[in-house]
């Protein structure tokens, strides 16, 4: 069984809940996971909806016993190291919202990745697909001085943000089949103003030559400030859709041809993946 310590932080929120891999179907299932809340939760619970535990702790013990999806309570600050334990050796973060995170929390973002030891092999082999980040005043994808870290795939993945999209020295991902969007109209990536611009300076959203990232609207249905603190109001998130004309359809890669793995079987909403003849970037597969 392999063990991966996780030292990052890649928590995607809703508003009031905040989860890590987490679809409608899931929620309404009454194994969905664990749900933490640090300020009304409990460590002598089990982690249920109506009985959320308190610390990372006690989540890590819950872990030990039996894998999950994990639900974050929006608005707080978690301390600890969340262990993941995964007989497959696959560590995978995908079909996630992150709206508007770290507002409060200088230097972090909506992707903060940070590794306090130091080694890159604490922190390898994370693949992080199909998920909508927006942040309009934190960077998107922060990257904390001490992040060393090996062998991170972004793929697939819609990045919308404001200034400052990304923010920090990368040491260590690759980003492919990405979607970037500035919504105050001119894209920022470290020091260049265009995706080909940083593509082709760093080697990155390139594949056999060719850029394979797009610097579009992606066409999201929205609205996107959408409030829920309850998990189970999960289909009010349907702004987060695509648009019948979207430029996105049927532009996402095949993430088994980087990370040899496959498809999710459904998205967010349920629908099963792909249903073209290639995936959406986002959440959402289009018909």
């Amino acid at each position: 069984m392999r063990k991966i310590l996780i030292t990052i932080i890649i928590i995607v929120s809703v508003s009031g809940f905040s989860c890590k891999s987490g679809r409608k179907s899931d929620i309404k299932s009454a194994t969905v996971g664990y749900f933490i809340d640090g300020r009304g939760g409990n460590d002598t619970n089990y982690g249920d909806l109506e009985h959320p535990v308190r610390t990372i702790d006690r989540l890590n013990k819950l872990l030990q016993e039996k894998t999950g999806n994990i639900f974050f309570t929006g608005g707080q600050i978690y301390n600890g190291t969340l262990l993941v334990r995964n007989s497959t050796g696959e560590n995978r973060d995908t079909v996630c919202i992150s709206f508007n995170d770290a507002r409060t929390t200088e230097g972090a973002g909506s992707i903060f990745i940070w590794n306090g030891s130091g080694e890159s092999r604490q922190m390898t082999g994370c693949l992080i697909h199909n998920n909508v980040f927006y942040n309009s005043s934190a960077p998107v994808i922060s990257f904390e001085n001490e992040s060393a870290h090996e062998n991170f795939i972004f793929c697939n993945n819609i990045f919308m943000g404001g200034d400052n999209i990304f923010s920090g020295i990368n040491s260590g991902s690759s980003f492919l089949g990405n979607v970037w969007w500035s919504t105050k109209g001119t894209l920022h990536l470290m020091e260049y103003s265009s995706l080909v611009e940083w593509a082709e300076a760093y080697s990155q959203e390139m594949m056999n030559g060719q850029i394979i990232g797009i610097e579009a609207d992606p066409g999201l249905n929205g609205p996107l400030d959408v409030e829920i603190t309850d998990p189970y109001q999960l289909n009010a998130l349907n702004g987060y859709t695509l648009k019948s004309d979207s430029p996105l359809r049927n532009k996402g890669i095949d993430i088994k041809t980087v990370a040899d793995r496959d498809y999710p079987e459904t998205d967010f909403f349920g629908n099963p993946v792909p249903l073209g003849k290639a995936p959406e970037a986002g959440i959402f597969e289009m018909r």
